[in-house]
């Protein structure tokens, strides 16, 4: 990479003129720089470390030769830190080392699209906050962390999940040399608290909101919908999509979401590489292991569904009637799933605009 030049102090900018008219090498901070001679037209910065040379080199002019010199001092320090047992790059500003973490795919180099998007969203507000303030890591403060928290949530429940990816990057960033042992401990001094007069109260569980909606055997519950009204999700859906007839009815006999149903396959070679859920016509049964990945910026043309939540893997028993409607699915999707540009599913349009716009129409609950 090209070394963006950088204009010198005033007295840098002396030592360089005074240097380059009696052709005498002179030191800086331990740095050696040495003026071009009749065998050499470039200016030699050099530095040396237990027995290991840093050398660079600049064109004849003062912001060049400073730039290369600030390189070899960063350098320079890095491992001077390093060998007392300091992070070596807590000089780095920590928006930087954050968006690397994110853009390298977290500690393990493994995130995909939608887990690189979702680090992006948690990780935000800190690299706002930290290229606003433009902190370095080494002067990453508890309080810097609690700004965070704060300012990045409104709910406890959030602000748990803040604590518990910052914790991990806060790891890494000590083993890779960016902070010290100290500062990852930081993460263990703060909590979120919620804006003064708020009268925050924490949400229930998913199961508690799950058993007020569709009830326990204590309470009621909410509505669930007729087959009057699943026929009418159905017909309105098919209006809008080539295939919403069959995807609801599907769904609702087989209970299976909609990125599951998108890639029911009767073909096992396909279930086998990891490309659909199998309908096995024949035992009518079905084996759920797989939800369509839409998440992926660079997606390839050929499907590549991941594992469904927690590894969900069971057979579904079909009755009859929910086999004519499969088959019919299968028929109307060519027996396999298709992802080439003009045949994708528009998955994010098809569950925001047009499930939502039918659910509204008929005046369905949101179930």
């Amino acid at each position: 990479m090209k070394r963006a030049p950088i204009e010198p102090g005033e007295k840098m900018a002396k030592a360089i003129a005074k240097a380059k008219k009696s052709g005498k090498l002179f030191k800086a901070d331990g740095i050696s720089i040495e003026p071009p001679t009749s065998r050499r037209t470039t200016w030699r910065i050099r530095a040396s470390f237990q027995g290991s040379q840093i050398d660079r080199s600049a064109t004849d002019s003062p912001s060049a030769i400073n730039a290369a010199f600030l390189e070899v001092h960063t350098i320079l320090k890095s491992k001077q830190l390093g060998s007392i047992g300091l992070p070596e790059n807590a000089g780095e500003l920590l928006s930087d080392v954050l968006e690397k973490y994110i853009d390298q795919g977290g500690k393990d180099f493994k995130w995909n699209g939608k887990s690189r998007k979702n680090r992006q969203e948690d990780f935000n507000h800190l690299i706002q906050l930290s290229k606003t303030r433009k902190v370095t890591c080494g002067q990453m403060t508890t309080t810097i962390l609690r700004d965070y928290i704060n300012r990045a949530t409104r709910t406890k429940g959030r602000a748990d999940h803040l604590i518990k990816m910052l914790r991990t990057f806060l790891k890494w960033g000590h083993r890779a040399g960016y902070f010290t042992a100290q500062q990852v401990l930081y993460v263990e001094q703060i909590t979120w608290t919620p804006p003064a007069g708020s009268g925050y109260v924490a949400a229930e569980s998913r199961r508690k909101q799950s058993q007020y909606y569709f009830g326990s055997e204590e309470e009621s519950g909410g509505e669930i919908p007729t087959h009057k009204q699943v026929v009418e999700l159905a017909d309105g859906c098919q209006k809008k999509y080539k295939h919403g007839a069959g995807l609801i009815h599907t769904s609702a006999n087989l209970g299976t979401r909609a990125n599951e149903t998108f890639i029911l396959t009767a073909d096992r070679k396909v279930y086998e590489r990891g490309l659909g859920n199998f309908v096995d016509l024949e035992n009518r049964r079905v084996l759920i292991s797989w939800q369509f990945n839409t998440t992926e910026p660079d997606a390839p043309k050929q499907p590549k569904p991941k594992l469904a939540e927690l590894q969900r893997f069971h057979m579904l028993k079909i009755s009859r009637q929910a086999l004519m409607f499969i088959s019919g699915w299968l028929l109307a999707r060519q027996k396999r799933f298709r992802s080439n540009r003009k045949e994708r599913i528009l998955w994010r349009y098809f569950s925001q605009i047009v499930l939502v716009q039918c659910r509204s129409f008929i005046r369905l609950p949101m179930w």
